[in-house]
């Protein structure tokens, strides 16, 4: 068994040898071709291999690929948790053994502490469950099941839009609401993996929304939406656009109640704005919330939304 850097003249062979697992959450996308999914891969990988904070390892045995981990820093969340947090995506064989895959995850952990990282963030497709099974031998923990769903809209289909009522008023979001956003927001994402990492307090992991949400007011979001009565802001949706060659993917990002109005249907008013909103810019729309939010689930799909891939997200401390 050999553990080897990527190099860049290897992009096309790992691409070609994993495309199956690369497109495996788009499989189902009526919109966007596969192999734009692959091409963006690949650019991934070749802007990862040009920064000194990153990596990408393949594993070999008789000069046979059979696993590849990319070891990505994420400036966001080490920003926030005040830890050197990277984000771990693996690519691996069906016929890996455990033995060698067991020493490749170590030899990962190895190079990671090198590089100084104080944690792994990595998801798992639930369909590689004896890979999750492994990985929770080696002291990862489970720290949330995502489930990403996606609607596609047909071109020149009508959207249901619910924003008639006169009592409660569907508008942009302004900077002048972000106090309102960040109360809304507190509480309102607790089966997220941040919220259930021992090592991560329940004030920081609030701190990673409250910031969230103010960048989204600030850029990282194409816009948000919120519902009004009387001037109180209620909930809030926020929406991103993200460009893939000369296609374009809609993102329901972030969306929460106040806790005194929830049950109410604003939630489903909000996501019936959104969706009016970005099926003037594209015709396919993705979504994901943790498996324990079953009413966020039954809501997604009453509006059309249909489950297309589910995730299991790990942590791994290397500095605890």
């Amino acid at each position: 068994m050999e553990v080897e850097v990527l190099r860049r003249e290897d992009v096309h062979k790992v691409t070609k040898a994993f495309q199956r697992d690369i497109i495996s959450k788009y499989r189902y996308d009526k919109y966007i071709p596969k192999e734009y999914f692959v091409r963006l891969f690949s650019e991934k990988i070749r802007s990862i291999l040009s920064t000194g904070k990153s990596i990408a390892l393949k594993l070999l045995k008789n000069t046979n690929l059979l696993a590849i981990a990319i070891l990505e820093w994420s400036q966001w969340d080490s920003k926030i948790l005040n830890s050197n947090v990277a984000k771990l995506q693996l690519l691996v064989d069906s016929y890996l053994a455990k033995y060698d895959f067991t020493r490749f995850l170590k030899h990962i952990h190895n190079i990671a502490i090198d590089f100084g990282f104080d944690v792994i963030f990595s998801r798992v497709a639930l369909s590689n469950i004896k890979i999750i099974q492994w990985m929770l031998e080696e002291n990862y923990f489970l720290a949330d099941i995502l489930i990403t769903l996606n609607k596609f809209i047909q071109k020149n289909t009508e959207v249901k839009d619910c924003t008639e009522n006169k009592e409660i008023c569907i508008d942009n979001a302004s900077l002048k609401d972000e106090p309102h956003l960040i109360e809304i927001t507190r509480g309102a994402y607790v089966f997220s993996h941040y919220y259930t990492d021992p090592h991560i307090s329940f004030e920081l992991a609030e701190k990673v929304y409250e910031e969230w949400i103010r960048n989204s007011l600030r850029g990282y979001a194409d816009f948000i939406i919120v519902a009004r009565h009387k001037g109180t802001v209620l909930g809030y949706v926020t929406c991103k656009l993200k460009k893939i060659y000369d296609k374009t993917l809609g993102i329901i990002d972030l969306i929460a109640v106040r806790k005194d109005q929830r049950g109410k249907g604003i939630g489903s008013r909000l996501i019936d704005a959104a969706l009016v909103r970005l099926a003037n810019k594209t015709q396919t729309i993705y979504v994901a919330t943790q498996a324990q939010n079953i009413s966020a689930l039954r809501l997604y799909e009453k509006k059309g939304f249909r489950i297309i891939s589910s995730e299991a997200t790990l942590h791994k401390w290397l500095s605890k």
